[in-house]
C-alpha cells in the first residue's frame, strides 16, 4: 500500500491538461518569439478545448472500469487496489468536464457512479485509512457540489471533513497527521486540509471553517514553509526529538500556493500573496532541471530519463498555481510553453506504452503539429520544454 502511494496517481495528470484550458488573463498569444519551426515565429496555436476533450476521452476509454464504476492506475486494469486518491483526482476532472461542456447530463451521471463504485470499493464507505487521500475527497466533493448543487457530494464532504478533523492535535503545536496511525505530519496532509477549509467557508460562510483553515496554515508556515520559500515534506512525531523530512516535491509547492491563495481570496492579507509569490519563485528554481519540472530535490534528479514517476506529481503544482489573482499568470504564461516539435505522423504510446491501445492526440493547428501524445505524453517531460522560467519574467507583467 505504502508503493502505491510514494507515486503521484497516473490519473490526476489531467489536471494538468484540463486547467491549462480554461486559463485567458495574461495569456498573450501568439506572442513567443523562440517558437520553432514555420515560416513565421508566432504561427502556433493551440486547440485548449479540444486538447481538454482529447484527455477526457482518453481517461475514460483508457482508465474506467465499468462494472466496479471507478478509475484504475493502469490501461485496462480492473482493481481497485487501494486507489482512492487517484479517484478523488478523477472526480474532479470529472468536474472540469462537466463545466467545460454546458453541464452535460452524461458527465454528472458519471460523476455520481464514481462515489459510489469508491464507496463500494472502499469497503461501504468514504472514510479512509490516510487523512490526505480523504481530503482531496472533500476538494473534489465540494467542487462537485458547487458545480451540480446535488446535496449528496456536500453531505459527502461535510462527513469526510468531520473524520479528517479528528487527525489534529496539538502535538508538534497542532497540525494533521498523514495517516491514522499519526506518527508523521506532513503537508500533503495540511495544505489540501487548508484548501478545502478555506473553500468550505466561502460556501458556509462558517467562522469556523475559516479558523480551520488559518490555524493550519499557521502550522504549515511555523513548520514546512521555509524562508526562501522552499516546502518541506513533514514531520516525523513518533521520535523524540522529532525528525524533519527535508525532502522537496511539487505537489507541497503547489498545495501551498493554493493555500495561501485561498486565505488570500478571503482576507485580502497581503501576506499570503507574497508568501504564493515566494513559494512560486523557488518552485520555478528549485523544481526545474533542463526547463523541465520535476519532482524532487533538482540535485537528486541526475536525468529526464528517470522521471516517469517523478512528472506525474506536477499537474498539482500546476493546478493550484493557476490562481485566481495575481498568481495565476505564472501559469497562463506556462501554458505557453513549447513542445518539441516531431513529425505529425509520430506516435508516442501513453506512459511508455498502452498494450496496442492507441492513444488520444493532443489537437494542434500549427506549420509543425505536436507529435500525438497519450494520455501521460500530453504531460511528458516534453510538455515542458521551454524554459519554464520564462513563468517568471511573464507574471512580473501581471503581479502588481
Amino acid at each position: 500500500m505504502e508503493n502505491h502511494r510514494t507515486q503521484l496517481k497516473n490519473i490526476s495528470l489531467l489536471a494538468l491538461l484540463l486547467i491549462l484550458g480554461t486559463l485567458t488573463a495574461c495569456f498573450r498569444t501568439p506572442e513567443d518569439p523562440i517558437t520553432p519551426g514555420g515560416t513565421k515565429p508566432n504561427a502556433r496555436v493551440y486547440n485548449w478545448a479540444a486538447i481538454a476533450d482529447s484527455a477526457q476521452f482518453g481517461l475514460t476509454s483508457n482508465y474506467w472500469n465499468a462494472a466496479g464504476k471507478y478509475f484504475t492506475v493502469q490501461i485496462g486494469g480492473s482493481a481497485f487496489n487501494g486507489n482512492y486518491w487517484p479517484n478523488a483526482h478523477a472526480l474532479d476532472v470529472l468536474v472540469d468536464a462537466y463545466l467545460r461542456k454546458d453541464k452535460d447530463p452524461a458527465i454528472k451521471q458519471r460523476m455520481d457512479e464514481l462515489i459510489e463504485g469508491v464507496r463500494v470499493a472502499n469497503g461501504n464507505t468514504y472514510i479512509n485509512y490516510y487523512y490526505d487521500d480523504m481530503q482531496w475527497m472533500t476538494i473534489s466533493t465540494l467542487r462537485a457540489f458547487n458545480a451540480t448543487g446535488d446535496a449528496r457530494y456536500k453531505t459527502m464532504a461535510d462527513g469526510l471533513w468531520t473524520d479528517v478533523k479528528g487527525g489534529w492535535d496539538n502535538v508538534s503545536g497542532g497540525g494533521f497527521y498523514w495517516r491514522k496511525d499519526r506518527e508523521n505530519k506532513n503537508t500533503p496532509a495540511n495544505a489540501p486540509a487548508c484548501i478545502f477549509a478555506a473553500r468550505l467557508y466561502q460556501v458556509n460562510r462558517n467562522p469556523d471553517d475559516l479558523a480551520w483553515a488559518t490555524r493550519t496554515y499557521n502550522w504549515l508556515k511555523t513548520n514546512m514553509i521555509q524562508t526562501n520559500g522552499d516546502v518541506l515534506d513533514g514531520l516525523y512525531t513518533n521520535v523524540t526529538p522529532f525528525r524533519i523530512d527535508t525532502r522537496l516535491f511539487t505537489y507541497n509547492y503547489g498545495t501551498v500556493i493554493g493555500s495561501a491563495l485561498e486565505l488570500y481570496k478571503i482576507t485580502g492579507d497581503i501576506s499570503y500573496q507574497t508568501d504564493a509569490i515566494r513559494v512560486a519563485d523557488a518552485a520555478l528554481a528549485r523544481m526545474t532541471r533542463e526547463n523541465v519540472l520535476v519532482n524532487g530535490d533538482f540535485e537528486q534528479t541526475r536525468s529526464l530519463r528517470e522521471l516517469p514517476e517523478n512528472q506525474r506529481r506536477n499537474a498539482v503544482v500546476e493546478r493550484h498555481d493557476a490562481a485566481r489573482h495575481p498568481l495565476r499568470c505564472r501559469l497562463e504564461s506556462a501554458a505557453r510553453l513549447q513542445h518539441q516539435p516531431d513529425s505529425a505522423t509520430e506516435r508516442r504510446d501513453a506512459d511508455g506504452g498502452n498494450g496496442g491501445v492507441e492513444e488520444i492526440g493532443v489537437v494542434e493547428t500549427s506549420p509543425t503539429p505536436l507529435r500525438r501524445r497519450g494520455l501521460f505524453g500530453c504531460c511528458s517531460s516534453e510538455w515542458h520544454s521551454e524554459t519554464i522560467r520564462r513563468m517568471v519574467s511573464a507574471a512580473k507583467s501581471c503581479v502588481a
